[in-house]
């Protein structure tokens, strides 16, 4: 695990491996298919992070862990459809109860600020930033928050200005549709 923090991604699968093979220890296992997907995403084997996410979940699907390391992958895809499909059922789910060591910023505001940009991917603009201001709230001063907020500031005006000039050319149509080449 030190060995992926230093990015030396092809050494933590090697002793990722190992502590799967042998560890009794269930939660143990879930983590490290979840850290190996995330050394196999550095790498570019998207195939193979996969391959280690849907092992995570077949030792424990309670945790919300492997969702976002899925949403993580295809997010990196910019297949925003399925990396939503990913993320909402992580969101969802509670932070892990374990003895292992976690990272609570995951479970609280970077889940759902990681699901709002996949939203925003995707189109769904009300949702994405309905999603982020919940994480703007558990985390005001977060890097990755401050540095998006304005995206989602300008997305919900674009969306917003979009729904009223939809409006207006509806009224216009009713009241008097030959005023629409002007609009």
């Amino acid at each position: 695990r030190m060995m992926m923090g230093k990015g030396f991604y092809d050494r933590a699968i090697y002793f990722l491996e190992h502590l799967i093979l042998k560890s009794g220890w269930d939660d143990d296992k879930y983590f490290a298919w979840v850290q190996m997907s995330a050394c196999y995403l550095k790498l570019g084997k998207e195939d193979m992070a996969i391959s280690c996410c849907n092992e995570a979940l077949a030792i424990n699907t309670k945790f919300p862990d492997a969702y976002f390391a899925l949403g993580d992958i295809y997010a990196s895809k910019n297949d925003y459809d399925k990396a939503v499909d990913w993320y909402m059922p992580g969101i969802v789910r509670p932070a892990p109860e374990t003895g292992m060591v976690i990272d609570p910023s995951l479970y609280s505001y970077r889940g759902k600020a990681n699901a709002a940009l996949a939203l925003l991917g995707k189109g769904d603009v009300p949702m994405a930033c309905k999603l982020f201001s919940e994480a703007q709230m558990a985390a005001p001063n977060d890097k990755l928050i401050k540095k998006y907020t304005p995206l989602f500031v300008q997305a919900n005006d674009d969306d917003n200005f979009i729904k009223s000039l939809h409006n207006m050319r509806r009224y216009i149509e009713v009241r008097d549709s030959s005023k629409l080449p002007f609009l």
